[in-house]
């Protein structure tokens, strides 16, 4: 069992470790979203939260135009973004997804989709990964 997290039993490097963290996440989800808006997509929601869990960034990306593209109307995008630096994990930020923060994001989805009234007609789930250099977009990571 985790302990309750008391600020008054923190020490100072403990403090300085989740601020830190923090500000890798900020910044990694700043440029998630910049990659996204640079395509033309419109940010709906950052850091949509629910008691059940939360998903990062929502976007409705425009209709793809042209006549190989079957998609006439946007599609609502759940961006979960993750961020590791390579000397402090073993793991990469893609591999970093348990089974149970992809069911926490599919549940926070839900929700949202069921108040949407948006015009998009299809979804789809984006992983956004930083490794401290260089942020990488993963379309269609995994399925609802």
């Amino acid at each position: 069992m985790r302990a309750p997290t008391n600020p008054q039993s923190l020490n100072h490097a403990t403090i300085l470790r989740h601020q830190r963290r923090n500000l890798t996440g900020k910044k990694a989800e700043d440029l998630a979203c910049q990659s996204y808006l640079s395509v033309g997509a419109q940010l709906l929601v950052r850091n949509y939260r629910l008691r059940c869990g939360e998903v990062d960034l929502i976007f409705e990306e425009p209709a793809a135009e042209g006549p190989q593209f079957s998609l006439k109307s946007p599609t609502l995008v759940f961006v979960e973004v993750r961020a590791r630096s390579p000397q402090c994990s073993w793991e990469s930020p893609e591999e970093s997804l348990s089974a149970s923060k992809l069911r926490r994001i599919r549940l926070t989805a839900g929700h949202f989709l069921s108040h949407y009234r948006g015009p998009a007609q299809s979804i789809r789930f984006d992983l956004a990964s930083w490794d401290l250099k260089m942020i990488r977009i993963f379309k269609n990571f995994w399925w609802y």
